[in-house]
């Protein structure tokens, strides 16, 4: 396990297997880590476009990626991230 702290300066536990997961892009991984540094109210797809140099869709298919791979969850813009084999917002 590899531990992190978020913006709110709150750890966070990211298992092994996702910083290794193959099946993830490291684009992906890059926006997984960049959300689990947001606030809550931060993770929108849209303050990820505005605060990267990545295009719209480079952004887009890494979220879609995470979201395809049971990562995240999007509803209307807001990013969710959800806690998966053993990646826990503490």
């Amino acid at each position: 396990m590899t531990v992190l702290e978020n913006f709110e300066n709150n750890p966070v536990i990211i298992s092994e297997k996702f910083i290794h997961d193959r099946e993830l892009s490291l684009k992906a991984r890059g926006i997984y880590f960049t959300l689990l540094a947001l606030k809550d109210s931060d993770r929108r797809l849209g303050k990820l476009i505005k605060t990267s140099v990545e295009s719209k869709t480079a952004i887009r298919s890494g979220v879609l990626e995470l979201e395809s791979a049971g990562y995240i969850s999007m509803s209307n813009g807001k990013i969710t991230v959800l806690e998966v084999d053993g990646n826990a917002n503490l």
